[in-house]
């Protein structure tokens, strides 16, 4: 495991330093079935990689299909530019696999975010004297939770708004006087 990830590393950076110095197209959008034959996504599907050569050349052939956000061209969607060292997090959960959502599943990762919520609530002046190793909720308190995209943002917050104004909504359901109609 120790060389196929130290060439995996040697593989981003060039990426990384290709892209922030312009040398590539931001996008160089191909036609799915192009991109799908290229990576050999059927041949993949039935035997799987063989040897680390095959995963550095889907490796290398996928970072060709992708869009270059570290080029100083890019200007496309509304996503930020990663932060280059930004993949060792993700790389170490999509290894492991410990959800931050339950505490019991992932208590590092939950930890964490804890941590970087109470340090967000300290920069806006919301987390009055606590310190940021203090994880204990307390009702009237400012807390919070990351997630990981808008859609799903604004389900937890329309969930919260819902849980403040009804507790009971979780094990009774909605009261009537709540509307659902979204028209």
């Amino acid at each position: 495991m120790d060389k196929i990830m130290g060439d995996i590393s040697k593989i981003l950076s060039k990426h990384l330093k290709s892209s922030k110095q312009n040398k590539n197209h931001v996008l160089n959008q191909q036609k799915p079935e192009l991109i799908a034959s290229t990576l050999e996504l059927k041949e993949l599907l039935e035997k799987g990689f063989s040897n680390n050569d095959e995963i550095l050349k889907f490796i290398t052939n996928y970072l060709k299909n992708t869009n270059h956000l570290s080029n100083p061209n890019y200007m496309g969607h509304q996503v930020a530019v990663p932060y280059d060292l930004s993949g060792i997090p993700e790389l170490i959960h999509g290894t492991i696999n410990n959800p931050s959502s339950l505490y019991e599943m992932g208590p590092a990762g939950a930890t964490c975010e804890g941590f970087m919520i109470n340090w967000m609530l300290d920069k806006v002046g919301w987390l009055n004297g606590k310190d940021y190793y203090d994880f204990k909720f307390k009702k009237g308190e400012a807390s919070g939770l990351l997630t990981h995209g808008g859609s799903i943002a604004n389900m937890t917050a329309l969930a919260a708004a819902r849980s403040a104004i009804s507790p009971e909504a979780w094990q009774e359901g909605n009261p009537k006087d709540i509307s659902s109609d979204w028209s």
